[in-house]
């Protein structure tokens, strides 16, 4: 059984940030990686040795390279080729021959755009939830719908367990896993988060003040209840009532 390494290195020239006005940085990648090594004074930006063995799973959310635009207090970082490593709540992201990480401590949102398709996903810090569940707490949500009067976070969160195949007490494990675990919260009007699961019966339920108009949308219109898509469609309509 191979074993898992993974090391890190802290940067030691790290500039101060001076105060700037709201403005959206183009330039390419070493001046976005510049702008990166100014996060703060105690090494954001972090090298990192992906070589994981006798692993299953990732504690990326996507295997695959994207990119991504980057919001941070008043500036925006574009176009930047990144892994979102939900495990350790960071960005890694190439430069030259070495692995760098974004601490998301120092991130208000990023945008992830798939190169091939182009589709984008948006990802915001949730505020503190840890009275609902400390799991998620100061995590980043994928925005599946940002409406006026409701919204639909997915909240992905990874757990890693390690191999237990000795003793008499295991459970015959012989390699370390990283598991998936996404949290799915509706957001009502006033704020408040619940944590649902896709079903006609839970959409109906928190949207019951224009239940017929809903009952009408979705027979008319073929909408599938049970699924992330028909919740969608569900609610932009919900949203112009």
């Amino acid at each position: 059984m191979k074993r898992l390494l993974i090391s890190f290195l802290f940067l030691t020239s790290v500039h101060t940030v001076m105060a700037q006005t709201s403005k959206v940085i183009n330039e390419q990648s070493q001046q976005n990686l510049d702008e990166l090594a100014t996060l703060n004074s105690q090494g954001v930006v972090n090298t990192f040795d992906n070589r994981y063995e006798g692993v299953r799973g990732t504690p990326f959310l996507n295997e695959k390279w994207k990119s991504a635009n980057i919001k941070l207090q008043d500036k925006v970082i574009q176009n930047l080729m990144v892994k979102y490593n939900v495990y350790a709540n960071n960005l890694l992201y190439k430069n030259a021959d070495a692995l760098l990480i974004i601490d998301l401590n120092k991130i208000d949102s990023f945008v992830l755009t798939d190169s091939l398709t182009q589709v984008s996903q948006k990802f915001r810090r949730v505020s503190s939830m840890a009275h609902i569940n400390s799991r998620i707490n100061n995590k980043f949500a994928a925005v599946l719908f940002d409406g006026n009067n409701s919204k639909l976070l997915n909240i992905p969160v990874k757990e890693f367990r390690k191999a237990n195949y000795k003793g008499a007490y295991s459970n015959g494990e012989t390699y370390d896993v990283f598991r998936d675990d996404n949290f799915i919260y509706f957001v009502d009007r006033e704020g408040k988060p619940e944590k649902v699961k896709f079903n006609k019966r839970n959409l109906m339920n928190l949207l019951k003040d224009k239940k017929n108009e809903i009952e009408k949308f979705i027979a008319d219109e073929r909408i599938n209840p049970d699924t992330e898509a028909g919740w969608i469609k569900t609610l932009a309509y919900y949203d112009k009532l």
